[in-house]
């Protein structure tokens, strides 16, 4: 049985829903070339990506695993803690809102042939016929 392969950074203060928009991106690639597509990405959540795979990629070789085979399987981005904080408003009132923090784990698996797995072309959604001009 294959050891699991993951690499988990907590506590990032950077909201899910964020990290999951890069998160998708990398789903299926190998950690060069999801190395590549990190560094076009202009997110926040891109820079914490890539240091996680600079980080996945030292510790598998500290292992000997040889991280060219090595496939992202899934990238998960739970919610964390969230810091209550309010902004004033007027008439002295206060809304309040949430500085969420987020946990991520990104799951390897090792590729079965030597080729990676190229990604599906994502569906597009069909445009409604009754739409206004």
């Amino acid at each position: 049985m294959n050891p699991r392969l993951l690499i988990k950074k907590r506590y990032i203060k950077l909201s899910p829903a964020k990290m999951k928009i890069v998160g998708l991106e990398l789903k299926g690639l190998s950690i060069e070339k999801a190395l590549v597509k990190l560094s076009m990405i202009q997110k926040a959540g891109a820079k914490i990506f890539e240091k996680m795979f600079y980080e996945a990629k030292n510790n598998f070789q500290e292992k000997n695993i040889n991280s060219e085979n090595l496939v992202v399987k899934a990238v998960r981005a739970d919610m964390g803690p969230s810091l209550k904080r309010h902004i004033p408003r007027s008439r002295g009132r206060v809304s309040p809102f949430k500085k969420i923090a987020s946990h991520v784990i990104i799951e390897f698996e090792i590729a079965k042939s030597k080729e990676i797995p190229k990604l599906k072309a994502k569906d597009k959604k069909p445009k409604l016929s009754n739409q206004a001009k």
